[in-house]
């Protein structure tokens, strides 16, 4: 419909339904050729091929299915005008998965595994054990999701709806849906489930549409575990995602349906009658793992059938049994759980909950009064924790064996974790269970050393955020994230500004770099909204903190405001690497969106006091260093920029090297120092790969610079190339490079386009919108080498 093609939003729909498109017919031509019919693959994508000569994928496929013909000759073929359009078009060699690829077909030798795009997981664990039984739940899974982009799995506590849903992602080897992510809902508050989701994502908005976008066009699997307590968020979650692209899919484990239009529901039930016999075989199965020599006679598999009626064929109280028979036989297993079946009564749960509640109340029973004890507090913790917090926290003697001894006892579970360390977790069921045991009085106090304990951690952290050990700091915090955030809500409920303000304070960076924004804005403003005395020091360190976060928001106005409150509690404060900072953030802003001639008579201000903190010291730098490109002196401000770069990388402070070297790179062009320029944003952008920092927007800015570049390398296709390639990759997260460089970057961009006709620049831009994220990397890179000849492709050699 070219009529349409004035509208703004016509070009980006095209492109994303073009996406679609191209992604899924991808990946009907592998399932065609693993199905066996090859010759339906190659018919549906010789002329996508064609059309999309830069997709590897697509030539990948097609190479796939016509070595499963026989046609070894088409096969290399395909591959090879795949390599001889890559490098006369943008510039890049194939991957390395090309290669291999094309190794084997020459070898005759049989294809990598592959088949497709492998699916990419974030959150979905490994299982430790073996899956026993399920069959048939799995084949219902399979057919649901068929048939529905959103399936629920339904069932009691303890049933071992998880389980399956990790199960089901997991026998996913490859699409159709190509991304996985799992989200652990039992320990999401409700109200937050929306921005959680989002900020694990990293998606820059909280809003479904911001989550689409961040997914971008790669059909992802959301996996919505232990959704019943935050069952009508979910449900408004699922309705807004599902409806703002075709390429999400959810998987949902809940105690109820979500009662969305169009979901299928499969029902987990306990094994009971005549599924029984697998509940025999996951006791036998988890009694053998921790007591591989005990003997299965016609009488103990009669006692274990027993044990498995006791518990309904519940996984999880069958579990809870296993972990016991290192100390005790079955026969006296079964006598114990007998003997405590009226203790059920006093407790109020559902008939279908009695065998669970029941089996949790006698294995309670079982343990002593220390491990009774310890077990009553660690249902407090919101999130996994560290036995650290553990010893920090809760009162007891010896309380890092008895939890050691009590997730031996299946009572608790250990966790995994960003930052290296085991922790612990209770299982929803069993924290229920065990707050029960924990009066009042004891959990008040158990509350004010868990906030203690966590305000400490922070405080002990937050130095480390700007040094060598980030990256460990990071971890740690993200790990205890959901307690920390517990307390913060705690101390906000009670209007304690003081607490408030040096809580959030401490996390502000870490929320920042972890692109957190939204959560960090909204805790830090809440905090210094509070009345009453505060700290100017710590005020100070909160206004700087959300200062930044409004900056990257886009938030200009309460960016300025908390600047100008910081800059008063510097002052009030004394502290002078605090007015330092706050001297140079102020020079800076002017520089940025006020009258930058008033900045010279500060263009060269006195030297730093040597008693201020390192790491102001070099964010005081490049942003001294800023100024000076801002105000035209670019020699001046290279030099400032590299003693930032230097006393950045002394220290570690990751962000203010990439920031120096982002700076330096940009000031190398306004100087048309283009080779240089190149070169210093290929260190920044190294600097910043996947691996290396976690920020998506840190490599997209030095990716800029790159494209920038090519105006002043005379490489105005190749930069038409990347611009397109970052415009692609950048759509996910929300970043635009208008509104961070504002004008200057549309000059820029504008000076590439110069060397090409609008046809040209059309057609480069789009073969950008081609590459994927490592040729769009490869692609950059070589911008910052000079230019190499083509190299001639053989056909049928390796």
């Amino acid at each position: 419909m070219p009529e349409l093609d004035d509208f703004a939003f016509v070009a980006p729909a095209r492109r994303e339904l073009t996406e679609r498109i191209v992604a899924g017919a991808e990946r009907l031509a592998v399932l065609r050729t693993r199905a066996g019919d090859p010759a339906a693959a190659v018919g549906g994508l010789e002329a996508l091929v064609r059309q999309h000569p830069l997709r590897e994928g697509l030539a990948v496929a097609l190479a796939r299915a016509l070595h499963e013909l026989g046609r070894q000759a088409d096969a290399l073929a395909a591959l090879d005008a795949l390599e001889s359009a890559l490098q006369s078009g943008p510039g890049i060699d194939v991957s390395a998965a090309v290669r291999e690829v094309r190794t084997s077909i020459v070898r005759r030798a049989a294809l990598p595994e592959s088949g497709g795009t492998e699916v990419e997981r974030h959150g979905v664990p490994v299982p430790l054990t073996r899956l026993v039984g399920r069959t048939e739940e799995l084949v219902a899974i399979a057919q649901a999701r068929s048939a529905s982009r959103l399936v629920t799995l339904t069932g009691p506590g303890g049933v071992g709806k998880s389980r399956l849903a990790v199960e089901t992602a997991r026998n996913s080897g490859t699409a159709p849906q190509s991304v996985q992510w799992m989200f652990a809902l039992a320990d999401v508050r409700p109200g937050t489930v929306l921005e959680t989701v989002a900020a694990v994502l990293g998606s820059p908005t909280a809003t479904p549409a911001g989550i689409a976008r961040r997914l971008g066009d790669r059909p992802a699997l959301l996996l919505l575990d232990n959704a019943e307590h935050v069952l009508e968020e979910v449900r408004e979650l699922a309705i807004a995602l599902l409806g703002e692209s075709p390429g999400i899919a959810i998987l949902a484990t809940s105690r109820e349906p979500l009662g969305v239009p169009g979901e299928r529901v499969v029902r987990i039930a306990p094994w009971a009658d005549g599924a029984l016999d697998s509940a025999v075989e996951l006791l036998i199965d988890r009694v053998r793992d921790v007591d591989p020599a005990r003997p299965w006679t016609a009488e103990t598999r009669e006692v274990a059938r027993r044990l498995c009626e006791r518990v309904d064929g519940l996984p999880l109280g069958i579990e809870l049994i296993a972990a016991m028979a290192d100390v005790y036989d079955l026969p006296e297993l079964l006598e114990a759980i007998d003997s405590h079946q009226d203790l059920t009564a006093p407790r109020v749960a559902p008939a279908r909950h009695a065998s669970l509640t029941s089996v949790l109340d006698w294995s309670f029973r079982l343990l002593d009064a220390e491990e009774q004890r310890l077990l009553a507090q660690l249902s407090g913790f919101a999130g996994p924790f560290p036995l650290d917090a553990v010893e920090g926290i809760c009162v007891g003697s010896d309380v890092r064996r008895l939890t050691e001894e009590l997730a031996r006892k299946s009572l608790v579970a250990v966790a995994a974790s960003a930052d290296g360390t085991r922790r612990y977790r209770l299982l929803e069921s069993v924290r229920r269970f065990a707050a029960a045991e924990l009066s009042p009085a004891d959990r008040e106090a158990w509350e004010a050393r868990h906030e203690a304990w966590h305000i400490d951690l922070v405080e002990r952290t937050w130095p480390l955020l700007r040094s060598h050990d980030a990256p460990g700091g990071h971890a740690r915090l993200s790990a205890s994230r959901a307690d920390i955030l517990a307390v913060l809500d705690r101390i906000l409920a009670r209007r304690d500004a003081r607490a408030a303000v040096q809580l959030t304070g401490g996390i502000a960076w870490h929320l920042a770099r972890r692109g957190l924004l939204l959560d960090g804005r909204r805790y830090v403003e809440s905090a210094l909204e509070l009345p009453g005395p505060v700290p100017p020091i710590e005020l100070a360190r909160a206004c700087a903190g959300v200062a930044y976060i409004g900056y990257g928001l886009g938030d200009r106005e309460g960016s300025l405001r908390h600047l100008r409150h910081g800059q008063e509690a510097a002052a009030a404060s004394g502290d002078p690497s605090w007015i330092a900072l706050f001297e140079a953030y102020d020079h800076y802003w002017v520089s940025l969106f006020g009258d930058v001639s008033s900045l010279a008579a500060v263009a060269d201000p006195p030297p730093l006091d040597p008693g201020i903190e390192p790491w102001v010291r070099a964010d005081v730098l490049l942003l001294r260093g800023a100024v000076l490109t801002a105000l035209g002196r670019h020699t001046d401000a290279l030099a400032r920029l590299d003693e930032a770069r230097h006393a950045a990388a002394e220290i570690g402070h990751n962000w203010a090297e990439v920031t120096a070297i982002y700076f330096s790179s940009k000031t190398l062009l306004d100087m048309r120092r283009g080779a240089e320029a190149a070169r210093a944003a290929r260190a920044g952008l190294e600097l910043t790969l996947p691996g290396r920092v976690n920020s998506v927007t840190s490599p997209l800015l030095h990716l800029y610079v790159l494209a920038a570049a090519s105006a002043l390398l005379e490489r105005h296709r190749e930069g038409a190339i990347l611009y397109g390639a970052i415009d692609r990759h950048a759509r996910p997260y929300g970043f635009d490079l208008m509104r961070v460089e504002g004008a200057e970057g549309q000059r820029r961009r504008d000076l590439v386009a110069r060397g090409l006709t609008p046809a040209e620049w059309d057609e480069a831009y789009r073969q950008g919108g081609e590459l994927d994220y490592d040729q769009m990397v490869r692609l950059a890179l070589a911008l910052a080498e000079p230019r190499r000849a083509v190299r001639p492709v053989l056909l049928g050699t390796a």
